[in-house]
């Protein structure tokens, strides 16, 4: 490319001074459109995949808890965690370790398992039993349950060379999940049987990289995100909660370089 420039340049000198020598002894000189017409560039592209590298949790538990008695999650300094609800889930989060700020979008769906007999509601099961704008709503007896999910970003950091196997990162995530100031504003999705359309649910922000190979160094504030199934259930159905119930949902999330990246 060094090569071409150059000869594209002492052509246009060339042209110059030819101007100037000819111009008492010609009305009109050629110009420099005259001299390349006919030139041609041939420019071929080629598909560039971007490179993104993103950590996410494969299979993980979540339990259906009508009394909302919950359980504790044990960190590196033999601390607890206590995580309540109707419907909890074990820590869970995903990892940018990319060059770039990612737009994270996120879908689910699930299955009620074989042998239960529970439904999943479409609306929290909460307004059951209550007086509303329309009058007395009865509690329901039908074994249901309000599922949602949710993913927020969070302040996890890490030392230099410190990845997600780090100590202080799992129990940054342990805290952050059992922390109800964590969602407050995550964008919540209801799961249901049918699959849900993606929506943008966080903005992870890009990692420190090595500057000598642009290897990862260590997560920023805002690289990490957790995420989590919540919501409620009835608490004494007719037919009673069983060892049988339960249900699987499938958390699908899909990565892209955040609106925010310069072109």
């Amino acid at each position: 490319m060094k090569i071409t420039m150059k000869r594209l340049a002492s052509l246009a000198m060339t042209g110059a001074l030819a101007l100037s020598i000819s111009a008492p002894a010609f009305a009109a000189a050629p110009t420099m459109a005259t001299v390349a017409k006919g030139n041609t560039t041939k420019i071929t592209s080629t598909y560039q995949a971007t490179d993104i590298e993103v950590l996410v949790p494969g299979d993980t538990a979540a339990v259906i808890d009508p009394y909302g008695i919950g359980f504790s999650v044990d960190k590196s300094d033999s601390s607890k965690a206590q995580f309540t609800g109707q419907i909890v889930t074990a820590p869970m989060a995903i990892y940018n370790k990319s060059a770039l700020d990612l737009d994270v979008s996120a879908s689910a769906i699930a299955t009620v398992k074989e042998g239960s007999t529970m439904k999943l509601a479409t609306a929290t099961t909460k307004a059951q039993g209550t007086e509303g704008t329309e009058g007395y709503v009865p509690a329901s007896t039908s074994k249901s349950a309000f599922v949602q999910l949710q993913v927020a970003t969070t302040t996890v950091t890490s030392s230099a060379d410190a990845d997600e196997s780090d100590d202080g990162i799992k129990d940054g995530i342990i805290g952050a999940c059992a922390t109800d100031a964590t969602w407050t504003g995550a964008t919540p999705i209801t799961v249901g049987t049918k699959a849900t359309a993606p929506v943008k649910v966080v903005t992870l922000v890009k990692p420190s990289l090595d500057a000598s190979d642009g290897t990862f160094k260590k997560f920023n504030a805002g690289s990490i995100a957790v995420f989590r199934l919540t919501g409620d259930c009835v608490e004494d159905p007719k037919d009673a909660w069983a060892t049988t119930d339960g249900f699987e949902a499938n958390v699908t999330f899909t990565f892209k370089p955040a609106a925010t990246v310069a072109p």
